[in-house]
């Protein structure tokens, strides 16, 4: 069984990581973004004054401590429920399809850097029409289910997927990164100006309930998008490695009209 304990971004020394929920799409019938974007709750542009990824970043366990806290908040504090600063939420209808979209880093296209990763890691997209506040992570990872049945049974797990979408890159100029190259000559950059030279990750998700129904007009349904991207640092002979976890989540909401 491994070993498994729990280090603050800080620990892990010269790892990178910056990544969230940038753009909130609509997808048309070939899979590709239409219409106007939704945007995270709190979000910061990147062409904002003084911005930093930390703006836009949250982190767990956050900073000092070392393992996850019960009291730790799934949403970054600037991400609680109804705080659309630099962006609208998305609007949608019943039994549309939604790309969650965001950048790779790196994190893909890039597998050794930082060492010790076995892959990009993995994505779960969790769903609510009775968010809180106060939603706790501990309270929701892990525990809500598909079938809306685990934890306090507020909500359920929409979807978990790989972090790599199998098409998305950050553009490499030296051609040096395989996987990026390979992609951009089979894919090429993404559909908009905003992503080019790069092309974007998804998540795709369906508005529908934890039976499969469509979400009716009129709801507004809080999604926490999770980023699972653990560490495995080899141990002495024989012995497993310790696993470093390291989660990223972002909150948002779409508006059924």
């Amino acid at each position: 069984m491994f070993f498994k304990i729990i280090v603050v971004f800080g620990i892990l020394g010269q790892i990178s990581c910056h990544t969230w929920i940038e753009q909130l799409s609509l997808v048309d019938q070939d899979g590709q973004p239409t219409g106007d974007p939704g945007f995270i709750r709190g979000y910061v542009p990147r062409i904002a004054p003084n911005f930093i990824d930390d703006d836009n970043t949250n982190l767990l366990p956050q900073a000092p401590s070392l393992t996850f806290q019960d009291s730790d908040w799934m949403c970054k504090p600037t991400q609680v429920k109804g705080n659309q600063t630099n962006g609208a939420v998305l609007n949608a209808q019943q039994g549309d399809r939604v790309l969650l979209r965001y950048l790779e880093n790196g994190h893909i296209t890039q597998p050794s850097i930082p060492p010790n990763k076995p892959s990009s890691g993995q994505v779960f997209v969790y769903a609510t029409t009775q968010p809180q506040d106060n939603d706790k992570f501990t309270a929701i990872h892990g525990q809500w289910t598909p079938d809306g049945t685990g934890g306090d049974q507020r909500g359920f797990l929409l979807n978990t997927t790989s972090f790599d979408d199998g098409r998305c890159f950050q553009f490499d100029p030296t051609r040096h990164s395989e996987i990026a190259t390979n992609r951009n000559d089979v894919f090429g950059p993404g559909p908009s100006i905003t992503e080019t030279p790069n092309r974007w990750c998804g998540t795709m998700i369906s508005l529908d309930d934890e039976f499969g129904n469509p979400f009716p007009a009129g709801t507004v349904l809080s999604l926490y998008w999770v980023w699972d991207w653990p560490t495995y640092v080899p141990g002495n002979a024989g012995t497993s490695p310790t696993i470093l976890e390291q989660t990223y989540t972002s909150c948002m909401d779409v508006a059924i009209v």
